[in-house]
């Protein structure tokens, strides 16, 4: 048995699963952990690549090209598994919702069709948990996919023994503050920075690859393409990848088949460019090379504030961003950088030296041209991680691999803990600064969240799913509402109005949605009652901010509920006194009330207070003719009242009686129609 574990740890296969657990637990866990706990982040720049490139599903164009499409079609990719994954976490059902809601249509009705301002986009993500689903899947997948990147030179690190490397480019990344930022949203440099790790594995690959195949060349023509498409300041990287079939050696260098190369590999460029950025080409040209090329006049001139003060920007300020950029990427270990440069190309051996300083001018002009630019952002570093982190510790692992050489040290594992744990006290100083914004705390959160309620001790606490020691600390209430909620089109109605009838309007809901059903909780049920709501992970909480009050002013008009029609039932008629003469009706609808069928452009309420016949002269003068007032429901709108459909007419009356209130639903595309008419005799303001 000791025998079978010793092979088996030995095992390369093995060895490198256990590497990719490890990095998939740090590069995507950790970073999953945060978006969990940074669901309502939304950026003005999401406009550029998830609203614009879901937006030509529907209208077939795109209208802004400042960024070209390749990262458009990343998210395209992406966004059937972001639909998906959101529909299935909705709630509700075919009967209850109807066919309609779910899915795209969620998304063009929800988002791409409403008002697209950051600021109220973001407030409708702190508002709705589908939304915020939708965004949370799209993002994940860009996790995803920058982790499934890295991997082919994580191999090539294992394969050919540079251990730092493999520790540089697993660990940093997954707790770099920076990146935390850049991955929290649905842009492009952390893609960039998945598309550049490949080349940087492509670079090492086909440097040592005896022959390039035609295939392979086309291959690397569209790579190239879509890459430069994501992001132009791609392109030193770029035109890096384009002249590998040159600098093989295999075939020669005769004029035939330096041709042929240049035919395949830039025919397949501008080919796939062409085809990736069709919107563009085959769309409005003019609008594409004039966005286009207005972002480097942008980049060259500035916008930011920074950029408009001398003392601010320019290369120099740049430099110094770049070095912090950097230092929280690997620590004060950067001050040692210059020396593990200089002495790790020293001792490498020619073809390290010739790979490694290929690579290192490469990433040395890409950030060049950066740097010299007057506008500069910090998220535009990120992309370059990958390189930068490579050579660091490629060179690194030269200088120990030396050392080992020279039996200065003759257990190198020794040698290599003794680095990596200088590295990582080097680090620390940086991370303690982050550490609970790159490892937040779902718990801490929710808890926080809570304790932050409005007038929390007066709320009772009603719980779904939820282990009683989480909210042990609260004196509240405490209420286990957990009940099944898979529904029928049979008992559906039976079985919401349960759990309904279990809520009031001042109550602290918090629901885990991890198990069975519970999303129809999270997702269908409570934001319609409750005003604002929290989530960090599948832990949601739902409040109204503001207490209500039992006002004993407030009566109700009628003792059962009113079929307007089988579709439409008035539950409830309130009357609210809000001031000297000033009154307030409110028609309070069925939960299940479809919406659409009392629109108000297509119909309105006709409302006639009826006097006694003593109180006739106090009528206005207009309508003692008529004995009753006029207050007919035109143009209103549909609000929740505890989440029940409610409609509100606010009217001015000298009279503190009336005979009756007359009301009727009105069709205005049926000749006006009356569908129904109901009255309330005896009404007393």
């Amino acid at each position: 048995m000791k025998n079978r574990i010793q092979k088996l740890l030995k095992n390369k296969t093995f060895q490198f699963s256990v590497i990719l657990i490890l990095s998939f637990l740090l590069l995507v866990g950790v970073r999953k952990n945060h978006l969990e706990n940074n669901l309502n982040t939304y950026h003005d720049d999401e406009f550029h690549t998830v609203y614009l490139g879901i937006k030509s599903f529907e209208t077939g164009t795109v209208e802004n090209f400042r960024s070209l499409e390749g990262a458009r079609w990343m998210y395209r990719l992406f966004y059937p598994g972001a639909l998906i994954k959101m529909s299935q976490n909705m709630g509700g059902n075919t009967f209850l919702s109807g066919w309609e809601k779910p899915g795209h249509n969620y998304i063009l009705n929800e988002y791409i069709n409403k008002d697209i301002n950051p600021s109220i986009v973001k407030q409708r993500l702190a508002d709705d948990p589908n939304l915020r689903d939708f965004f949370y899947f799209l993002r994940l997948q860009s996790i995803v996919f920058v982790f499934i990147c890295l991997i082919p030179l994580l191999y090539y690190c294992f394969k050919r023994n540079y251990s730092m490397s493999l520790f540089f480019l697993i660990v940093f990344p997954a707790i770099n503050i920076q990146l935390t930022h850049e991955q929290s949203y649905a842009y492009i440099e952390p893609l960039l920075m998945g598309f550049i790790s490949i080349i940087t594995w492509l670079f090492l690959y086909l440097y040592d690859k005896r022959k390039i195949s035609s295939f392979l060349m086309i291959l690397l023509g569209l790579l190239s393409a879509f890459i430069i498409s994501v992001k132009f300041s791609a392109l030193i990287f770029v035109l890096l990848l384009l002249t590998m079939p040159f600098v093989n050696k295999e075939g020669g260098y005769d004029l035939e088949t330096s041709l042929k190369k240049v035919f395949i590999v830039f025919g397949s460029f501008f080919l796939s460019f062409i085809i990736i950025n069709y919107y563009g080409f085959f769309g409005d040209i003019n609008v594409m090379l004039h966005d286009f090329v207005s972002n480097f006049w942008n980049y060259q001139n500035g916008q930011s504030a920074l950029a408009s003060n001398e003392s601010t920007a320019g290369f120099n300020n740049n430099f110094k961003h770049v070095f912090i950029v950097l230092k929280d990427l690997i620590g004060y270990f950067i001050y040692l950088l210059p020396f593990v440069w200089i002495f790790g190309f020293y001792y490498s051996n020619k073809n390290e030296k010739m790979k490694l300083g290929i690579l290192t001018i490469v990433l040395f002009i890409s950030l060049f041209g950066l740097m010299k630019q007057v506008e500069f952002y910090e998220r535009n570093i990120v992309p370059f991680y990958t390189p930068f982190l490579f050579i660091s510790s490629a060179f690194l692992t030269i200088i120990i691999r030396e050392f080992q050489n020279k039996l200065v040290f003759k257990n190198i594992k020794i040698l290599k803990y003794l680095v990596v744990s200088f590295v990582l006290i080097a680090y620390i100083g940086v991370f303690n600064a982050h550490y609970d914004e790159v490892l937040p705390s779902t718990t801490n959160n929710f808890k926080a969240v809570i304790n932050n309620i409005p007038d929390l001790q007066k709320r009772d606490m009603k719980f779904v799913n939820i282990d009683k020691e989480v909210i042990s600390n609260y004196s509240n209430n405490k209420i286990d509402i957990t009940t099944d909620i898979y529904f029928s089109q049979v008992n559906y109605k039976e079985k919401l109005k349960a759990i309904i009838d279990k809520l009031s309007y001042n109550d602290i809901v918090i629901v885990n949605r991890d198990k069975k059903n519970y999303n129809q909780y999270s997702n269908f049920l409570l934001p319609k009652y409750f005003n604002t709501n929290h989530q960090y992970g599948n832990y949601f909480v739902f409040y109204n901010k503001d207490l209500k009050n039992n006002k004993e002013d407030i009566k109700q008009l009628i003792d059962a509920p009113i079929d307007i029609t089988d579709q439409i039932i008035i539950e409830s008629i309130e009357l609210d006194k809000l001031g000297e003469n000033t009154y307030q009706v409110s028609l309070i609808f069925n939960d299940f009330l479809n919406e659409s069928l009392i629109d108000s452009k297509k119909r309105y309420f006709y409302f006639h207070a009826y006097s006694y016949p003593n109180d006739i002269n106090s009528l206005p003068a207009d309508r003692i003719q008529y004995g009753f007032v006029n207050f007919d429901i035109i143009d209103f709108s549909i609000t929740k009242e505890f989440g029940k459909p409610t409609i509100k007419k606010t009217f001015t009356s000298n009279l503190k009686q009336f005979a009756l209130f007359r009301l009727g639903l009105v069709d205005i595309d049926n000749n006006l129609s009356v569908i129904k008419e109901f009255v309330i005799n005896d009404v007393k303001l």
